[in-house]
């Protein structure tokens, strides 16, 4: 058998060469995928900050108008706060109804505010006043306790005779008012939508390869832009949350006037049998409720 012919001189440097480009893309692979790994994503961030900026912006359009919406809401409830209970109001209440009393011939027995409640538009104050004197004297008082500024909804009326057959009568008068809300209307914060992707805070320019320093430096200048926009961002979302308390305040108050209005018709018409029902009562005893449909309701025997 022949002895095999010995390979040419030329392939060990070919072997070596094809291992030596080998080990070259290896090397390459691993360093260059994932700095473009990491453009690509740079490239979106900076892609997303751009578009969110062009949105805000867009968001921001409206800031004229809501500004002079919430200056007409606001000159509006300059008139619309007569009607509301304040702390002034609370302070000098007492005097106001006792001066009411007096015109009628009638004495203010007790007057007590209850704990307010909250509610969406305007919290509410109990209140619950005790007049004393001639039953003839009532409808007059009630007539006027209804005229006042502030708008009053009946919760409930109850009359009794101190002594059997006496003219004089005890009028316990439970009502509440409107009072503007202890605290603002609280805004949504805007830039929770309109805010650098994470990528931006994540990253840091230490962990972004040379090959992406120039991607690096577009993504903070875009975020840069949509930060600086974040003043003025939750400027307009304060002023539309006022707005739109401010809103919601105007059609409240309104219904609360036609209901007061109309409440105190009813119970007008209602208070010549109340009067019957507690003489024929056996404890003196008559009430006015307010009951389905606004309707007032006289409760005795």
């Amino acid at each position: 058998m022949a002895a095999p012919e010995p390979l040419p001189s030329s392939v060990p440097w070919v072997v070596g060469g094809t291992a030596a480009v080998a080990a070259l893309l290896a090397l390459v692979f691993a360093v260059g995928l994932p700095s473009l790994r990491q453009g690509r994503l740079l490239d979106e961030a900076t892609a997303i900050s751009v578009e969110r900026s062009q949105a805000a912006a867009s968001w921001l359009d409206r800031e004229e108008s809501v500004a002079a919406l919430l200056a007409t809401e606001r000159a509006d409830g300059v008139v619309r706060d007569e009607a509301l209970l304040d702390a002034d109001g609370a302070a000098s209440l007492q005097g106001a109804l006792k001066l009411l009393a007096e015109q009628h011939v009638m004495t203010l027995d007790a007057l007590r505010l209850g704990t307010r409640r909250t509610g969406e538009a305007f919290d509410t104050v109990p209140t619950t006043a005790v007049f004393v004197g001639n039953r003839t004297s009532l409808p007059e008082l009630l007539d006027n306790f209804y005229r006042q500024p502030r708008v009053v909804r009946l919760v409930s009326l109850d009359l009794e005779l101190p002594k059997y057959g006496s003219v004089t009568v005890q009028a316990t008068l439970r009502w509440e008012y409107a009072s503007l809300p202890e605290e603002a209307p609280e805004a949504d914060d805007p830039t929770r939508r309109w805010s650098p992707p994470s990528l931006v805070a994540d990253a840091g320019p230490a962990r972004i390869t040379a090959l992406n320093r120039g991607r690096w430096d577009e993504l903070e200048t875009a975020a840069a832009e949509l930060r600086a926009l974040a003043p003025r961002l939750r400027r307009l979302a304060a002023m539309d949350a006022e707005r739109a308390q401010l809103e919601r305040q105007r059609i409240a108050i309104k219904r609360w006037r036609e209901a007061s209005a109309a409440e105190a018709q009813a119970v007008q018409r209602r208070l010549p049998e109340l009067l019957r029902r507690m003489d024929l009562s056996a404890l003196g005893e008559a009430a006015l409720r307010p009951g389905p449909g606004g309707l007032v309701v006289a409760e005795g025997p």
